[in-house]
C-alpha cells in the first residue's frame, strides 16, 4: 500500500504541484534572507500543520479531466464571393435568428453586369416574340389558303361527280356502235391483207376480183358502222360530255395538288411557330444570368442558425476571408475535455459527469456523450453534454469528474494522509493538544477501501465523525507551509483552495484552531460531503 500511495506523487499533475511548492519555498527563502538582512533578525515561525475533520461522505471512483465550455451548436457565416463588405448589421453579443442578415457585400459591379445582361436578354426576347408573331401570321394565312382550297377542291369534286353519271350513260349508249365499228374495221383490215396477198402471189383475175369484191363490201360495212357510231355520239352528246368530264378531272387534280401544297405550307408554318415559341421561351433564360443572380444572393450573408454573435471577422471595405461571423447557441452548451491516455480504458460513453467551474457555486450534472477513437497530442478528445447550462459561459475552463462508481456513507481522507507502518499496517494521525497547548499527533490504525486519484476510503474501530486528523504526512509539504509564512505581504495562514488531495476538504490549522471546511471543491475531488 505504501508503494501505491507514494506512486500518487509520480503523477504529472502532482509533480507539477510539488515543483510549484518547491519554487515557492525558494522564493520564500530568498525573502527570508532579504528580511534578515534588512531587519537583522529572523522571524518567529509558527508551527503550521494542515488538518481536516473526519466525516462520512461519498467517494466517487472517477476520472478527472479538464476542458473548456463550448456551444454544441456553432455555425459560421461564410461566402465564396470576393466583393468588399459594404455594411455589417450586427455586433458581437447580438442575438440573431436563422435567416437574419449579418452583413452585405458591395455588389455595384455585379448589379451592373446583371442589368446589362438583362437588357440584352430583353432584346433577344423581343426579337424572338416578333418571330413568333410572324410565324403565327404565316400559319394563319397558310391555314386560310388551305381552307379556301379545300372549298375549291370540293367544288371540283362535285362537278366531276355530276358529269360522271352523264358521261357513263353516253359511254354505255355508244359502246355497241364502238364495238360494231371496231369489228368492221377488223374485217376490212383482214380482207385488205387477203387482197394484197393474192395480188402479190399473181392469183387469177377471177380470184382477185372476188377478193376485191369482198374488200369493197367490208369497206362499205365499215363506213356504215362509222356513220352509225357518229350518229349515236351526236344523239347522246358524247364528244361534249367527254371533253367536259376530262376538264373536270383536270380541275379536280389541280385542286387536289394545290391543297396538298397548302397543307404542306400549313405544316411548315406550324413547325416554324413551334420553333419560334421555344426560342422565345429560351430567350428570357440564361445560365450566366442565373449564375450572376446566385452570386448576388450570396452577397447578402445570413445566419444559418439562431444564437448569439460571438465573433465578427468581417471589415467594411475588405473582402471576407474565411468566415464573416461566428454564431453560437449559448443556451445549448457542452464541455470539451481531453481524457489522458492512461484513463481512457476506464471511461465509456453514457457515464455521468460532475462539472465544476470557477464561475458556478455548485456542481453541474453532465453525461459523457462522445469519445474520439483516435488519441491526440494530449490524450483522447471527448465531449460532455450538459442538461442545464445555467451560469456557464462559452470559453470558460471547467473540470469534469467522470464517475465510474460511487460508495456512500464512508470515511474518506486524502491519500497523502495515510502512512504505511513497517509492519505493513496503515495509519492516520489524530490531532490533539497536550497540557502545554502544543499540538500532537497520534496514529490510529485504519483499513483502506476504495480510492480514486486523490481520496481513499478508511475504516476502523477508533474512527469517529468529527475527529481532527492530519491531512498530510509529507514533511516537505509541512516545510513548504512553514516557508510560506516567511514570505512578505502577510502570506501566513489560509489553505490553498483547489481540488487536489492536499487542498480539498481540508483546513490549515494554527495550533489549537480550526478553519471552517469549504462546502465544495472548486475542481477535481471525488469525495462528497
Amino acid at each position: 500500500m505504501k508503494e501505491g500511495v507514494h506512486n500518487w506523487f509520480r503523477r504529472p499533475l502532482v509533480r507539477k504541484l510539488l515543483a510549484a511548492v518547491v519554487v515557492l519555498a525558494l522564493v520564500a527563502a530568498g525573502a527570508v534572507w532579504w528580511m534578515n538582512k534588512k531587519n537583522a533578525q529572523a522571524p518567529i515561525l509558527t508551527n503550521r500543520i494542515r488538518t481536516t475533520r473526519l466525516q462520512k461522505t461519498s467517494l466517487n471512483e472517477s476520472v478527472i479531466a479538464d476542458g473548456t465550455i463550448q456551444s454544441s451548436n456553432t455555425s459560421t457565416v461564410t461566402t465564396d464571393q470576393k466583393y468588399a463588405v459594404k455594411e455589417i448589421l450586427v455586433n458581437v453579443g447580438d442575438t440573431v435568428q436563422e435567416g437574419d442578415v449579418i452583413c452585405i457585400l458591395d455588389t455595384t459591379e455585379l448589379e451592373d453586369s446583371i442589368a446589362k445582361l438583362q437588357n440584352n436578354l430583353a432584346d433577344e426576347t423581343a426579337t424572338a416574340n416578333s418571330q413568333v408573331n410572324n410565324a403565327n401570321t404565316q400559319l394563319t394565312s397558310a391555314t386560310d389558303d388551305a381552307l379556301a382550297q379545300e372549298s375549291v377542291l370540293t367544288d371540283a369534286q362535285n362537278a366531276l361527280a355530276a358529269l360522271e353519271s352523264s358521261w357513263q350513260a353516253a359511254q354505255a349508249a355508244v359502246a355497241p356502235y364502238l364495238q360494231n365499228y371496231a369489228t368492221a374495221q377488223n374485217v376490212l383490215q383482214q380482207r385488205g391483207v387477203t387482197l394484197t396477198t393474192l395480188q402479190a402471189q399473181g392469183a387469177s383475175e377471177e380470184i382477185i376480183a372476188t377478193a376485191q369484191a369482198d374488200y369493197d363490201a367490208a369497206n362499205e360495212a365499215a363506213k356504215q358502222s362509222q356513220q352509225q357510231l357518229e350518229q349515236a355520239k351526236q344523239q347522246c352528246n358524247y364528244e361534249s360530255l367527254q371533253q367536259q368530264y376530262q376538264q373536270a378531272q383536270q380541275t379536280y387534280s389541280q385542286a387536289r395538288q394545290q391543297l396538298d401544297q397548302l397543307e404542306s405550307a400549313v405544316e411548315q408554318a406550324g413547325e416554324q411557330l413551334e420553333t419560334s415559341q421555344k426560342n422565345a421561351e429560351k430567350a428570357g433564360e440564361s445560365d450566366e444570368l442565373e449564375q450572376l443572380q446566385s452570386q448576388l444572393e450570396k452577397c447578402t450573408l445570413r445566419a444559418t442558425t439562431s444564437g448569439k454573435i460571438t465573433q465578427i471577422n468581417a471589415t467594411v471595405g475588405s473582402a471576407v476571408n474565411g468566415s464573416a461571423a461566428v454564431i453560437q447557441d449559448t443556451g445549448a452548451l457542452e464541455l470539451a475535455i481531453t481524457i489522458p491516455e492512461y484513463d481512457i480504458a476506464d471511461v465509456q460513453v453514457g457515464m455521468q459527469v460532475k462539472i465544476t467551474t470557477d464561475s458556478t457555486d455548485k456542481e453541474i450534472a453532465g453525461t459523457l456523450s462522445q469519445i474520439s477513437p483516435v488519441a491526440g497530442e494530449n490524450g483522447f478528445d471527448a465531449v460532455v453534454s450538459i442538461a442545464d447550462s445555467t451560469g456557464l459561459y462559452i470559453g470558460t475552463n471547467a473540470t469534469a469528474e467522470i464517475v465510474q462508481s460511487t460508495i456512500d456513507d464512508v470515511f474518506v481522507v486524502p491519500i497523502d494522509a495515510v502512512e504505511e507502518q513497517e509492519d505493513g499496517s496503515q495509519v492516520i494521525y489524530l490531532a490533539s493538544t497536550d497540557e502545554n497547548g502544543e499540538q500532537t499527533f497520534s496514529p490510529i490504525p485504519v483499513t483502506l477501501g476504495s480510492q480514486n486519484d486523490y481520496y481513499v476510503e478508511v475504516s476502523g474501530d477508533q474512527l469517529q465523525e468529527g475527529m481532527e486528523i492530519r491531512a498530510s504526512v509529507l514533511e516537505e509539504e509541512q516545510q513548504a507551509s512553514q516557508q510560506m509564512e516567511m514570505m512578505p505581504g502577510g502570506m501566513m495562514g489560509g489553505g490553498m483552495q483547489g481540488g487536489r488531495p492536499s487542498e480539498m476538504g481540508s483546513t490549515t490549522v494554527v495550533i489549537g484552531s480550526d478553519e471552517e471546511r469549504p462546502e465544495r471543491p472548486t475542481k477535481g475531488g471525488g469525495a462528497q460531503g
